[in-house]
């Protein structure tokens, strides 16, 4: 079961996840709820075609709140 983060967090976190089928390519903390996964890093991580990203926003007292993903084509 998955806790919800309160809206009164002290600052503005979220884990972002990139996976390709159950390998996971990149794990990041942001403070904008914004991210670009630039070319770049695409080739870094050996990305192509669908990959599926995950984010949670974080909580000081609970962690990580419940992951809400998508899948995208590169």
């Amino acid at each position: 079961q998955s806790i919800e983060v309160p809206l009164g967090e002290v600052a503005e976190a979220y884990t972002l996840r990139i996976s390709q089928g159950s390998t996971q390519l990149r794990e990041v903390t942001t403070t904008t709820p914004s991210y670009t996964y630039s070319a770049a890093m695409q080739a870094a991580d050996g990305a192509s075609g669908v990959v599926t990203i995950a984010v949670a926003q974080q909580s000081q007292q609970f962690g990580n709140g419940p992951f809400r993903a998508t899948t995208v084509v590169l």
